[in-house]
């Protein structure tokens, strides 16, 4: 159900840049940008990063005096594929490199192309796999920590049993 809504809400988003609407689209990254920080709110100087590399409501602002460029939107899609990619529990780190290799690759061919066209066509999807990528970070957090608990729990209660082993002796 979340893949259905995810897609569905980047089409509407397609939809509204078609016709020169960005609000989605700024939408749209201030969530990723947040998606990011929850990953990494144990990490003041990982929040600090992220946080002046990454201001989806600055980006908006340059957007909106015309003044945000190509340049400044690629290094923003590496920025963000190279530290999601750093996050990735080593089972996904091909797919993650996969994708750093894919955003590199379309960033150098599009060097040249006008800024409108280019997000349109390309940052959409891009913010997309963005959200699954942190998302995939996120799910391996949640089995982390559940198998830790696990673990405590087995700990504690062979703890448990040999105490009251050792008492009924």
């Amino acid at each position: 159900v979340a893949a259905a809504a995810q897609r569905a809400m980047l089409d509407v988003v397609k939809e509204q840049l078609a016709a020169g609407d960005t609000s989605g689209l700024f939408s749209l990254l201030g969530e990723l940008q947040q998606a990011m920080l929850a990953t990494v709110a144990h990490s003041v100087r990982q929040r600090d990063e992220i946080n002046d590399r990454f201001d989806a409501k600055w980006l908006e602002q340059q957007a909106a005096a015309g003044a945000l460029t190509l340049a400044e939107v690629h290094n923003l899609m590496l920025y963000v594929a190279r530290t999601i990619e750093g996050w990735q529990a080593p089972a996904d780190a091909p797919a993650a490199a996969a994708w750093v290799a894919e955003v590199t690759g379309l960033v150098e061919a599009t060097a040249g192309d006008d800024l409108g066209p280019f997000i349109a066509s390309h940052l959409p999807d891009f913010v997309g796999r963005a959200v699954d990528n942190v998302g995939a970070v996120y799910k391996r957090i949640v089995e982390l920590q559940e198998e830790l608990g696990r673990q405590r729990a087995a700990e504690e209660e062979g703890g448990a049993s040999s105490s009251s082993s050792a008492a009924a002796e």
